[in-house]
């Protein structure tokens, strides 16, 4: 997820990879943790989405709103393609949804596939040039981020309630994509209006 998150904002995860590298087994202990010592499932989406914020703020000058932006932009893509990765899988009885959940072999299968396919996804995101660059600065309520930030309520509310729909990988996938999609269009819109500003001071400067 870290992979993903930084390639779609142009930011390259080697720069600081023993910095990730650390963070990525400490959460991923503190998941475990929750998951099957603490019995709170539940909350382990919301602790991931927070962690993840937490750990682009503390490394990169942006604001709180652009690491949480970042943050839940990245958990979108992984949810969604960890939904198709499951669907696929068990289509082709390689897993079941009842071992996925009992932290079995059919466990690990899935997310080895799925992190397989993130860095793949993310590596040809950043060296084709794809992903957003304009600045992560303070996000303000005027210039269309209003639907942006509705945007980022819809999902942290998704997110924090996505243990719901666990064994329903059909409505997971599509709740993911729909909202993903919308995201991707608000940011897009603001990448478009980032560039054009560019060109417009460029001119000036000529």
């Amino acid at each position: 997820m870290f992979a993903i998150m930084l390639s779609l904002f142009r930011y390259r995860i080697t720069e600081y990879f023993h910095y990730y590298l650390v963070l990525s087994i400490l959460m991923s202990a503190a998941s475990y943790w929750m998951w099957q010592v603490g019995g709170a499932p539940e909350y382990v989406p919301v602790m991931s989405a927070l962690l993840f914020s937490l750990s682009v703020l503390v490394r990169y000058r942006i604001s709180a709103i652009a690491a949480i932006l970042m943050a839940l932009t990245g958990y979108l893509v992984f949810g969604m393609l960890q939904s198709i990765v499951v669907y696929v899988l068990e289509a082709g009885t390689l897993v079941q949804m009842e071992r996925i959940q009992s932290n079995t072999g059919d466990t690990y299968l899935m997310q080895l596939v799925n992190s397989l396919l993130l860095f793949a996804l993310s590596y040809m995101l950043y060296r084709k040039g794809f992903g957003f660059t304009f600045p992560l600065s303070w996000i303000e309520v005027k210039e269309g981020n209003t639907l942006l930030l509705s945007s980022i309520s819809a999902a942290f509310v998704f997110i924090a309630g996505v243990s719901l729909l666990h064994s329903r990988v059909h409505a997971a996938a599509a709740v993911f994509f729909l909202i993903l999609l919308l995201l991707l269009n608000v940011l897009n819109r603001k990448e478009q209006r980032h560039v054009r500003s560019l060109v417009q001071a460029h001119r000036r400067y000529d």
